[in-house]
C-alpha cells in the first residue's frame, strides 16, 4: 500500500513513523515513497517445514543396538 506520492526524505519519513498512530504498523522508503510492508508468510513456511521434521523424526521407532557381553 503506497502511502502517499509525495516524495519523501530520511528525516520525513523518521518523523512518519513516530507517529502514534503508526506505532504497530512496518513501513519502508522506496525511492522516496512510504509504503506499508505487507507480512509475509515465509516464517510461517519455515515453521511448517521445521516442525514437520521434527514430527517425523518423532515417529520413527527407536533405534536398539545389539549389546555384547564379555
Amino acid at each position: 500500500m503506497v502511502v502517499g506520492k509525495k516524495l519523501h526524505t530520511v528525516e520525513e519519513f523518521d518523523e512518519f513513523i513516530a507517529r502514534p498512530e503508526n506505532r504497530d504498523r512496518l513501513f519502508e522508503l522506496l525511492r522516496g515513497e512510504i509504503v506499508e510492508k505487507v507480512p509475509t508468510q515465509q516464517p510461517g513456511l519455515i515453521a511448517l517445514k521445521l516442525g514437520a521434521r521434527v514430527l517425523m523424526h518423532a515417529k520413527q521407532p527407536p533405534v536398539v543396538l545389539p549389546c555384547r557381553f564379555r
